[in-house]
């Protein structure tokens, strides 16, 4: 297992203090489209180490008093022309997913 694999789990598990934890979130649960209240995010490098209700502690915290963290932000700016398809072929495949 590798240092940083097995540091995120250490932080998840909450045997290791995050680097960073974002307290008291609202967090968009982006598969249930629900909103997750009273959250804490336990980040380690670049990664969500854990969400959880339980409290995280970590060697810098943010109370961020009920703002909504959204998870991940997909840039849904595309050109037709850049996927090599045809606008009819292009329209089957996008249109059915809300493009």
């Amino acid at each position: 297992m590798t240092v940083a694999l097995e540091n995120l789990i250490r932080v998840a598990s909450g045997a290791k203090r995050a680097q960073l934890v974002f307290k008291r979130a609202r967090v968009l649960d982006v598969f249930t489209c629900r909103i997750l209240e009273g959250m804490d995010v336990a980040i380690w490098g670049d990664k969500i180490a854990g969400i959880s209700t339980e409290g995280y502690s970590g060697d810098k915290e943010i109370d961020l008093d009920g703002k909504i963290l959204v998870p991940g932000l997909l840039d849904g700016h595309i050109h037709v022309e850049s996927t090599i398809l045809t606008v009819g072929e292009f329209a089957r495949c996008f249109v059915p997913h809300g493009t």
